[in-house]
Parts: structure tokens; sequence; C-alpha cells
């Protein structure tokens, strides 16, 4: 399996997508020691895996609720402005964790309230970011582009809950949001540096409502889009809790503390890593259904073995191998969205996007939450796969015979 070659970079030879990419790049870093520290501080202080899958509630229930208002108001503003304001945001909240944290007045409910805050902002940030990249490097780039990204993302996802770890022993959990705090400047600055000038979709209707209302009408008549939604609620909803499930299985099943832990986040940040690589270079003929139901079904069967392991290397291998197949799904997914969404919907096709992506969090955590509460940590693993793979299988016979090979324009 070859994870570069020579069309792994070209979304780099656009400068304003490189000013973006870059600052993204550093904010990120600081987004992962954040929410590392937020899970574990939030399960040092209660004890409770169902509280702690209750953390998504509030960070992703958010984007559940009002993902559908924010498609309307990204197609309605230019995505630059709104970029600096999630971003300005998400900086003020790093620093009101950091100063409750090192003041020793933090507490489960103000983890709570914060995370709330967060989700708002998150809300309209996701489709502003994922419908911006196709201003910065245009259609036939975009799918670079969008792995990328993810691949930033997951470079993060690795090294991130390594360090937080290290900081968390040496100097403590406050420090981490810290450094969260000051790594937005970065995003911030890479947008100032941006030269191309962001527009707004041409909406003739003042009524958000109406707008909202056409912009489900249109994902319903496009079978290629209403398909790899339906997909995606299935993946993104049981297949995606790795993260709420790897502290409790650490703990309870391989008797590990925080060094466990992050390490398990680290690998199934190097699967994504890896992923996003492949998904880099792949070309956009190779985007079809088929690849999508194969990491779906990959997934699942990851997380059924590693319910049956007891040893911290061999489940990391396992969580290596689902952060894998669940980022080629969600790269591939966007990619296959964006690529068969016209300019003027765009926007509102990304919060539909974003709602599975982020807004079923929620319901899969406390799933996995309340089975790892009642049944123990190795349950969290087993039912998220069990329901997974039962599910993709229902999906790829219904559409067996509904859907081309190749899908994207």
């Amino acid at each position: 399996m070859i994870l570069v070659n020579k069309n792994t970079f070209t979304s780099l030879h656009h400068r304003d997508f490189k000013c973006f990419i870059i600052g993204q790049s550093i904010s990120l870093m600081g987004t992962w020691l954040q929410r590392t520290a937020e899970v574990w501080l939030l399960y040092t202080l209660t004890k409770s895996p169902l509280l702690l899958g209750s953390l998504s509630v509030f960070q992703f229930g958010p984007t559940l609720i009002f993902s559908v208002f924010s498609g309307a108001i990204v197609d309605r503003f230019p995505k630059k402005k709104l970029l600096y304001l999630t971003q300005t945001v998400g900086m003020l909240q790093a620093l009101a964790l950091f100063i409750l944290v090192y003041t020793n007045h933090i507490t489960a409910i103000l983890i709570f309230i914060l995370a709330t805050i967060g989700g708002l902002s998150t809300t309209l940030d996701m489709p502003t970011r994922q419908s911006y990249f196709m201003e910065l490097v245009g259609k036939k780039d975009l799918p670079n582009a969008v792995s990328l990204n993810s691949s930033i993302f997951n470079l993060a996802k690795i090294i991130g809950p390594s360090i937080a770890g290290i900081i968390m022993g040496k100097f403590g959990m406050s420090v981490c949001f810290f450094i969260n705090f000051l790594s937005y400047a970065a995003v911030l600055t890479g947008l100032f540096f941006i030269k191309q000038k962001s527009y707004a979709a041409n909406i003739s209707s003042d009524n958000i409502f109406k707008e909202i209302k056409e912009g489900l009408k249109y994902i319903y008549e496009n079978k290629i889009l209403l398909k790899a939604l339906i997909f995606m609620a299935i993946i993104c909803t049981f297949a995606m809790n790795v993260d709420v499930i790897v502290p409790v299985f650490s703990k309870t099943v391989l008797h590990k503390g925080s060094h466990g832990y992050t390490f398990l986040l680290s690998s199934m940040g190097v699967g994504s890593l890896f992923g996003t690589m492949k998904m880099a270079g792949l070309r956009r003929k190779n985007l079809n259904f088929k690849l999508l139901k194969i990491v779906g079904f990959s997934s699942a069967i990851f997380q059924i073995v590693a319910a049956f392991s007891g040893n911290l290397y061999f489940t990391a291998v396992l969580v290596l191998g689902s952060g894998f197949s669940n980022l080629c799904f969600l790269n591939g997914s966007n990619s296959i969205l964006q690529l068969n969404t016209s300019d003027k919907y765009r926007g509102r096709v990304m919060s539909i996007y974003t709602l599975l992506n982020a807004g079923t969090t929620p319901i899969g955590n406390l799933f996995v939450g309340a089975a790892m509460n009642n049944l123990g940590g190795p349950y969290g693993f087993l039912l998220a796969g069990i329901v997974t793979a039962f599910l993709t299988t229902v999906f790829s016979i219904a559409y067996r015979n509904n859907a081309a090979n190749t899908v994207t324009q």
C-alpha cells in the first residue's frame, strides 16, 4: 500500500491554502492538548464512564440542534470573516478553562458549560472551514486539500496526546489549556495573510427557514448526496466513539493510567494519519461507495476484536486500524459530497456533513458510555463494532443495485 505519491501534496501549490494549513497545524496541536486534558480532567473528577460519555452531549449537542441553521449562515456571509469569529471564541474558551483549572475552581458543571460554548462555535466553524477549501484550491485539488487538512489534524492527534501526557504529569492540566489559548494566534495570523477574497453565495431569500428547506430539498433530490449522508449517519454514530471508549478501556481493562490512555489515542492518530495520506494520493475516479463500505466494515471488525484484547500494544494496533478506516471513510464522504454539490448549496450541504460527523456524536458516546457503565469496559468496543457491522451490511444490501461505482462528477 503506497501512502505517498506525486499527487499527495498538489493542493500546497496554492499559496492561500498553504497559509491556512500552517496556521491550522499549530492551532490543532493546542486543540489536542486541550481535548486530551479535558477528557482526563472530567474522568478524574467524576470517575464516571457515563458522565464521560455525556461530555459529548455538551460538546456536540449544539451541532445536532443548530447545524441546519449554520449552513444557511455560511452561505450568506464571507467564510473568512466567519472563521475569525469562531476561532476567537475558541481562544476565549481555552483561556477560561486555564483560569478555572489553575485557580482550582473547575467543576464538572463548568466543564459542561464551556464545552457547550465550544460546541456552538464548532457548529459554525466546521461547515465554514469545509466550504472554504473550494475557494482556496478549486475543484480539481479539493480532495487533496481535504485529505491534507485531515493529515495535519491527525498528526496533531498523534503528537498532542503524547505531549499532553508529559505536560499533565510534570506541570499540571492547566498548562495544556493555556498552550491551546496561545495556539489560536497562529490560525488567526494565517487567515490574515490569505489574499483570496472570500465571498458569499448568491442568496435571493431573506428567510433563513426557506433557505434551509431549499437545501434539504436539494440533498433529497440528489441521490448521491442522500446516499452518502445516510451512510455517514451509520458510521459516525456507532464507529467513531473510540476516543470515549479508550480512557475507560485503558483504566478498567488494561489497568493503565494516563500513559495507556494517551498511547492509545496517539495510536488512533497514527492510523488516521496513514488514512489521510492514502486518501490524499487517491484519484478522483476511485472515490466511490465501494471504498466507503470496505473501510466502514473494517472499522467494525477492528473494534470487535479490540473488545477481547488484554494487551496494550495489540489494542493499539487495532485502534490504529480503526483510525485508518474511519479517516478514509470521512475524507471519502467529504470529497464525494463537495464534488457533487453546487456552490450555491455548499454551506448547507456541508452543515449536514457537520451534523452527521459531529452532531451524532452525543448519541454514539452515550450509547458506548452506558454500555461500559452497565456492562463493563470491553462492551464499548464490542457493541459499537457489532452495531456498525450490522448496519453497514444492511446498507450495502439496500443499495446493492442502486449506485454506480464512481460517483464524482
